[in-house]
């Protein structure tokens, strides 16, 4: 390219870098050259335009799913059937437990707290209390079983009812006929189906506190809003009714339980009576005292017992002291009783009376004078009577000291017998007092089961319900649902919702290329530009130089002088082979290829065009040389460059080489060495050479021939082409082939760019490109 005008080329200057904040790099096993561009966003900030452009680019997804969804909730609130809500106020006592007995009292279960609460609002969700009240709203009307408790008026229900209807019209028609006996249900299936019923029934129920009072809401909805008060009034009867029943049967329960309790307790507290009393019988407790008695005894023997060893230490002290001094040759007559017995007294008188006499004959009589004799024998007679009597108090000395140890002995053991005693009779209190605490704790019971049963018994008939109706329910005017504006506005949210993230999700796995940022940051490749759409219809010679007609300039030709200017921007000053190629058929190669050639013709540089595609010919045919000679001829020798050379194409300065007769050699282009020849002397003779190749995927010598050029676009078809088709055909190339090479989204629409790119250079390049040029 280095023939081209100065407003591609400046010769004086070194090939322009990228911009500023460009980056691109490539090597043997990175893949393709990337590039980032420009202001990049921060990560942790929300790209509004981003989000608009999404929306924009998915707008038609996006009002599909959004309708769709909203036309379901539509539908469905539509469809519902209305159900009219009925409120019953009950209030649960709170009055004191204590006035009624205290024993065995199950009757007065009143909510104290709010698990208490919790409870109570089970009992109105039991399965027994919506079978009882089922029963009584059935009862009372004419309608079969569960039919006004469950039919509704919106078309679903209509139309059930008639397919119903239907259905039992058949089956009475079926047995007239005698075809089929008719079917009786068994008792399980008959309960099986009730079961059903009820289930459906309390579907309707909805049961809530009021606030913090004791006190609850009973409501029921129903497409009948006069059956629904009705159900909601009865729910209310019966859970009073059940608590008061519950009572009754309580009571009953309980007096008989007393009843037989009582009984029971009678016979333990006569038996425990007994047991004592015989056991007092038994161990001699005739009387509370008897113990005192007996400690006062043992309190008399021991004083007894004290003094009788004081006697006997006494006694032995004079024993002794007599026995000593009889030992040591005293006559005995010198201790205590010897000196104070009358005996001895009167015998010492005596002695002396007798002594003295003796003495008075021995003076005159002689010592054998009978009168001396008979007096000394006298004397004998008193001495021995004397120590006979002193034999005798000692005597009695000794027998004292052993009737005192006798009655020390036996005093001792009174006090051990009486002791052993006592010990028995205070164990025998222990256990009596046991035994008549027993007798007195089943006495106190039975008593007290009595007057529990008497109170009982005085209450049935009289009993009162806890719960009370604060207020009956009214028939409602309007239907409580379906709510229509909840169903819209939530309708709405859901489908605003979904419908926004299936089209992000279509967004994000979107396959195509919509915007110049999406090749630079998904392909991480070059964006040399866009080739927007000139026509409607088909591409030819006089459509192309037409959309390039008119003003001084078009905005198909300053898109493809931006391309022009992209690829002197990335490739440099020595660029004179441009390779044209895509990755499938029909992706606008040969009409990029062709405006290439036409802009920079028109802009002075002597350029060629030439259709390397013997599988399709696009170039050939856009240009109408499908029956002229070409490079196929030229290849095999047929004919020189000169004559196959179509030059003036648009101008003085644009040529054109067509594919030729393809049928004149089966070899591939670039098997021919003559071929990167003619490539040789092309750049010898013009400042641009396009070469219009195939596609690289399906076609194998596309990649070899892009080995030739000095630079490589890619085109892809906007939005159509998808990622991963270009990632896989540019990797096929060589990598020297990949440093060079740069994207171009074709056949753009600019009005819908301006919709959908918002954010995007292409975005205000399609908005301002029309104030500019026309």
């Amino acid at each position: 390219m280095s023939n081209l005008p100065d407003l591609y080329i400046d010769h004086n200057k070194a090939p322009v870098a990228p911009p500023q904040g460009a980056s691109y790099q490539a090597g043997p096993n990175q893949g393709p050259a990337t590039g980032t561009y420009g202001f990049e966003p921060d990560d942790d900030q929300l790209d509004l335009r981003y989000l608009l452009g999404t929306f924009a680019r998915q707008r038609k997804l996006f009002f599909l799913v959004f309708a769709a969804i909203f036309g379901l909730v539509v539908a469905f609130t539509l469809l519902q059937t209305p159900h009219y809500s009925a409120t019953t106020e009950v209030a649960l006592s709170t009055r004191d437990k204590s006035s009624g007995p205290e024993l065995l009292d199950m009757s007065n279960d009143l909510p104290k707290g709010d698990a208490d609460i919790s409870t109570e609002l089970r009992v109105l969700y039991s399965r027994n209390l919506a079978e009882a009240v089922y029963d009584k709203v059935n009862s009372s009307q004419d309608a079969v079983l569960s039919t006004d408790l469950e039919a509704g008026s919106g078309p679903m229900d209509l139309a059930k009812s008639y397919l119903n209807a239907g259905v039992t019209f058949i089956n009475r028609q079926i047995a007239l006929i005698g075809l089929f006996a008719p079917k009786t249900l068994s008792p399980e299936e008959i309960e099986q189906e009730k079961s059903q019923h009820i289930d459906q029934f309390l579907k309707g129920l909805n049961v809530r506190r009021i606030g913090n009072a004791h006190a609850v809401a009973i409501s029921y909805a129903h497409p009948d809003a006069e059956t629904a008060a009705k159900v909601a009034d009865e729910y209310a009867r019966a859970y009073v009714y059940d608590q008061l029943k519950y009572k009754r049967e309580t009571n009953r329960r309980a007096a008989e339980f007393m009843e037989k309790r009582i009984d029971e307790l009678g016979a333990q507290s006569q038996d425990a009576s007994q047991r004592a009393l015989q056991y007092r019988i038994e161990n001699g407790l005739l009387s509370e005292s008897g113990s005192s008695l007996d400690e006062q005894n043992i309190a008399a023997l021991n004083r007894e017992l004290a003094q009788a060893r004081a006697d006997l230490a006494e006694a032995e002290a004079r024993y002794k002291t007599a026995t000593t001094m009889i030992s040591k040759g005293s006559k005995g007559d010198d201790f205590t009783e010897a000196l104070s017995s009358d005996v001895i007294k009167n015998l010492r008188t005596q002695q002396a009376a007798v002594t003295g006499k003796l003495a008075e004959l021995s003076v005159d009589l002689g010592s054998r004078h009978p009168t001396i004799l008979q007096t000394r024998q006298e004397l004998r007679d008193v001495n021995r009577q004397i120590q006979s009597e002193i034999d005798r108090l000692v005597a009695n000395l000794k027998n004292e000291v052993q009737g005192l140890e006798e009655r020390v002995n036996s005093l001792s053991d009174s006090v051990a017998a009486s002791r052993t005693q006592l010990a028995d009779k205070n164990r025998a209190l222990v256990q009596f007092e046991e035994l008549d605490r027993q007798s007195e704790t089943s006495r106190i019971l039975y008593e007290n089961y009595l007057n529990s049963y008497k109170e009982t018994v005085a209450r049935e008939g009289i009993e009162q319900a806890d719960a009370r109706i604060l207020s009956h329910a009214l028939v409602p005017t309007s239907p409580s649902s379906p709510n229509i504006k909840l169903n819209l506005a939530f309708g709405l949210a859901l489908a605003f919702a979904a419908a926004s993230a299936v089209a992000f999700i279509a967004e994000m796995n979107y396959p195509g290329l919509t915007l110049g940022r999406d090749v630079e940051t998904k392909l991480r490749l070059p964006n040399l530009g866009i080739v927007p759409t000139y026509t409607r219809g088909k591409v030819r010679k006089k459509t192309m130089e037409k959309s390039l007609s008119g003003k001084k300039a078009s905005v198909l030709g300053e898109s493809v002088s931006n391309i022009l200017t992209s690829v002197q921007f990335m490739s440099g000053s020595g660029t004179q082979v441009i390779y044209v190629t895509s990755s499938f058929p029909n992706e606008g190669k040969s009409t990029l290829s062709a405006l290439i050639a036409l802009v920079a013709s028109r802009k002075g540089a002597k350029t060629i065009a030439v259709d390397c595609d013997r599988f399709k010919g696009g170039l050939t045919r856009l240009l109408k040389s499908a029956k002229e000679p070409g490079l196929a001829e030229y290849l095999t020798g047929k004919k020189g460059l000169d004559e196959l050379v179509q030059h003036g194409v648009y101008n003085e300065n644009s040529s054109f080489l067509g594919v030729g007769n393809t049928k004149l050699s089966d070899g591939r282009v670039e098997e021919d060495h003559s071929f990167p020849a003619l490539v040789q002397k092309l750049r010898q003779d013009y400042d641009l050479i396009v070469l219009d190749g195939p596609p690289l995927l399906p076609i194998a010598e596309a990649r070899e021939i892009a080995a030739l050029a000095d630079y490589t676009i890619m085109a892809a078809k906007w939005r159509s082409t998808p990622r991963d088709a270009i990632s896989e055909a540019i990797r096929k190339l060589p990598h020297h082939v990949q440093a060079k090479l740069g994207v171009v989204l074709t056949q753009v629409d600019l009005k819908a760019m301006k919709r959908i790119g918002v954010g995007d250079s292409y975005h205000y390049y399609a908005k301002h490109i029309t104030d500019y040029i026309g």
